[in-house]
Formats: structure tokens, C-alpha cells, sequence
């Protein structure tokens, strides 16, 4: 493709030659190389796929541009064009009065339409100008040094899970442990009552669909049901712990949520959520559900690399490293899509405007030019760069509270002595996923 400028006159001064649109239909196809969905899949896609210097990008069954190599996926989420798919993205058709429907009164709610707005209250589905503003209502209050100051309420709850624990039986440690530690955790700061701790954790099962690469009818009909379920309960409790002017964090979060005003448009800008309720059950899914995947995870990875676990019971202070490790060899998100608001040149390819782009971060985290030995669990990495978390612009602010939580859970199972053996010989991970996340996780608890 190239561009001709001319002066006044009509002759011809200079020919710019751009590159032709990358033609993304033409591509190979990521399940060309292995990945049908969820974590085993992508293990045996990271082993074909790097075992070559090409193909340098893919396609998947949506025509999405997949982006998989470390380098490329660090590259371009730098770029502001890069951004979020907006609500429409998600749900075509979608308008603004039905993304920012309130809580129904009698709790009924349309078909699909109650995870319709949980996603369009999420800053994840936002792009400039309302983004950024917020974005800062989260990161602001998630923080190292707010997280850091929750040290204390982490280590009471694990405790409490600990003693919790039977000791001498098997128990799945993704449901008994990993799903009550960020439930009582994050409920304990919204201020839930016990029974909404416990109710938030099933209605947090009951979504795994949305989480699905593919999903039946009856499948998306759980999801309804998961989905009302979820943000009746966190706008309840979110909203009840508000007005109850308890929480010096809730208070200063509604603030500057008020203050936040700009056009919107959920085709390609998104919405502000309508109060804070909307906001917290848009934006702590990931704080229930992301989190307690990559606790899970990361014992996973210690469980079947014994040697890296033996080296933290010895050494304490490698604790911070094996999060870090454990969460790159067994990343919870395995990719998540992004859509380009303008047209965007980057390293000789032309990637125009409205193109979805899967990024596969997973995938990067066992690119061997980045990770050698991408298998193998190592303390010795330099794992600054990791892709866990995502990157860019748009990397996840739950990251603090996640690295906290899991440190704290490697922490206190050092000190009260307690082991967990692996039970399940056969794979347990759960198929058809954009999350490497177990469907059970058996293990038989030992208490010194």
C-alpha cells in the first residue's frame, strides 16, 4: 500500500509507502498448533509453537490476531491504540440503558443481561477518557502499602482455614481452602456477613461459564443464574457497608467515583458505573475468582516440582521467588483480548483499526527466549518481566493482593508445618477455558 502527496499544482512530490493490513483470515490457527482450551492444551501448544522462530503471530476461531511470543506481547500492550473491548465488543447490541440497568428489586433479571452489566461496570471494558479515572478509583486503594497493611486480616483468615483443615484426610484444596481465603478475605473488607461469604463462593461457581471458550445453552443459562447471584450479593454488601460509613475505603471509593463524569459510549469508550455497588461486582471477579485460581496453582506447581517446595521449607526467605515462579509456570489467565481503537504500525505490520487481539500471556511466560527451561521451576530467574499479570497499560492492579495472599498461604503452611501429598494421578484441569484452573484439587493433609 502507499500514499502519494502532491503540491498545489498536482505534481507528484513524493510516494510514502506504508504496510499493506496484516490479513489475520490468513493466518495459521492457534488450534493448528494444539490449543483447544485450557491448561494441558496450552502446555502442547507452547511446545509446538516455540519450537520454531515462526509463525510470528496467529489466528483463533473468533479471527481474533493472536499474540503469543514474550516480545511482541510487551511491545504492543505498550501501545495506547491497544486498548479494551468496549461492552458492545462483548455483547453486540448491547445499549448504554441496558448496561447500566440497577439491581432489580424482585432480582429477575433478562436473559444474559445480568453479566452483560457486570462486564460493562468493569474497567476492563473502558477506554480513554474514562478509563484511567476509573481505574485509579481501584489501584488506589490496592496498592503495595494498602495491601501491605492487610498483612494482619490475611494471616488471621489463613489461620483460621488451617485449623480448618482435617488432618490426615483428603480434602480439595481448590474448594476447602483456596475459594474460602479470597471469599472471607475481600467479604471481610466489604463487610459480608458469613452467610454472604459462603453464598459468594457458589454463585462465583455457578459463572464458570463466562469463563468457557465455548458454551451451551444450558451452560449459559447457569451463568445467568451466577451471574444475578454474584451481583446481588456484592452490590448488597458493598452498599450496606457504605451507608453504615464503617469503611474509611468504601467511603473514599464512592467519592471519587461521584466525581467522574465524561461522555459515554459503550461501542468504543464503555460506561462509569452508576455507585459503588455496580463498580465493586464489575471489578472483583478476579479478586474472588482470579486469585484463588492462582493460590491453587501455585501450590500445584510446588506439589509437582518437590525439590523447588523442599528449598522453601529450608529457606524461607525463597518463599517470595516461588510465588513469582509458580504463578509463571502456571499462570490463572492463559490469554485475554484486547481491540484496536485506531489503526496501529508496529514492526512492519499494519494492524487496523476495530481488529480484536487475543493476548495469550501464558503463552509468553513459556517463551523460551524469554524463560529458558520454560518448564522447569527455577529460583534463579530474573522474573521482573513475567506476563502473569498481563502488561502494559492495562496489567492488573489485583497483582499486589494476589502476590500477598499466596505468600502469606506458603508462609504459614511453613510455619505450622503442614504438607499436602497429591492425591489425583490423572489430570484435573478443566478444558475448553481461557484459565488454566483445576476442577478439583485432592490432597491429603499432614499437620506436624
Amino acid at each position: 500500500m502507499s500514499e502519494n502527496s502532491f503540491s498545489e499544482n498536482g505534481t507528484e512530490l513524493l510516494e510514502v509507502t506504508s504496510p499493506a493490513p496484516i490479513d489475520i483470515s490468513g493466518l495459521e490457527t492457534v488450534e493448528g498448533y494444539g490449543f483447544s482450551g485450557g491448561r494441558d492444551s496450552l502446555k502442547q501448544f507452547c511446545r509446538n509453537v516455540f519450537a520454531k522462530d515462526e509463525p510470528r503471530f496467529l489466528r483463533n476461531a473468533d479471527n481474533d490476531l493472536v499474540v503469543f511470543r514474550y516480545a511482541d506481547l510487551r511491545a504492543l500492550n505498550a501501545i495506547h491504540a491497544v486498548a479494551n473491548v468496549p461492552p458492545s465488543g462483548w455483547y453486540p447490541g448491547l445499549t448504554l440503558e441496558e448496561a447500566s440497568t440497577p439491581l432489580p428489586a424482585d432480582g429477575q433479571w433478562p436473559p444474559r443481561l445480568a453479566i452483560a452489566t457486570i462486564l460493562s461496570n468493569q474497567f476492563f471494558t473502558m477506554n480513554p477518557p474514562i478509563h484511567a479515572p476509573v481505574r485509579k478509583i481501584l489501584v488506589s486503594q490496592i496498592g503495595p502499602k494498602q495491601i501491605a497493611q492487610l498483612e494482619g486480616l490475611a494471616r488471621e483468615i489463613i489461620a483460621q482455614l488451617i485449623d480448618e483443615l482435617p488432618n490426615g484426610e483428603v480434602v480439595d484444596f481448590a474448594a476447602e481452602f483456596c475459594d474460602k481465603m479470597t471469599a472471607r478475605f475481600f467479604g471481610t473488607i466489604l463487610g459480608m456477613t458469613e452467610e454472604e461469604k459462603l453464598a459468594i463462593v457458589e454463585s462465583v461457581r455457578e459463572m464458570m461459564p463466562l469463563f468457557h471458550l465455548s458454551a451451551t445453552s444450558e451452560e449459559q443459562d447457569q451463568l445467568d443464574v451466577g451471574a444475578a447471584h454474584w451481583r446481588h450479593i456484592m452490590e448488597t454488601a458493598t452498599l450496606r457497608t457504605l451507608r453504615s460509613g464503617k469503611s474509611e475505603m468504601l467511603n473514599n471509593m464512592a467519592e471519587a467515583l461521584a466525581k467522574i463524569q465524561h461522555e459515554e459510549d459503550i461501542d468504543t469508550v464503555g460506561m462509569v458505573p452508576r455507585n459503588l455497588g455496580a463498580f465493586v461486582a464489575g471489578n472483583l471477579i478476579d479478586a474472588f475468582h482470579t486469585i484463588a485460581v492462582g493460590a491453587c496453582n501455585t501450590m500445584y506447581a510446588l506439589l509437582h516440582h518437590p525439590d523447588a517446595l523442599a528449598q522453601i521449607q529450608q529457606s524461607p526467605d525463597l518463599i517470595p521467588r516461588a510465588v513469582v515462579e509458580g504463578l509463571r509456570l502456571e499462570s490463572p489467565a492463559i490469554f485475554f483480548r484486547r481491540y484496536v481503537l485506531e489503526d496501529v504500525v508496529y514492526d512492519g505490520y499494519l494492524i487496523p483499526k476495530g481488529t480484536y487481539v487475543a493476548n495469550f500471556w501464558s503463552a509468553g511466560n513459556h517463551d523460551p527466549k524469554a524463560f529458558p527451561d520454560p518448564e522447569q521451576f527455577r529460583f534463579d530467574r530474573d522474573n521482573v518481566g513475567t506476563l502473569t499479570f498481563g502488561g502494559g497499560l492495562h496489567i492488573c492492579p489485583g497483582r499486589y493482593a494476589a502476590a500477598m495472599l499466596i505468600r502469606m498461604m506458603l508462609e504459614m503452611f511453613n510455619e505450622n508445618h503442614i504438607e499436602l501429598e497429591p492425591v489425583d494421578t490423572s489430570s484435573q484441569w478443566i478444558g475448553n477455558h481461557f484459565m488454566s484452573q483445576l476442577r478439583v484439587m485432592n490432597v491429603r493433609v499432614s499437620k506436624g
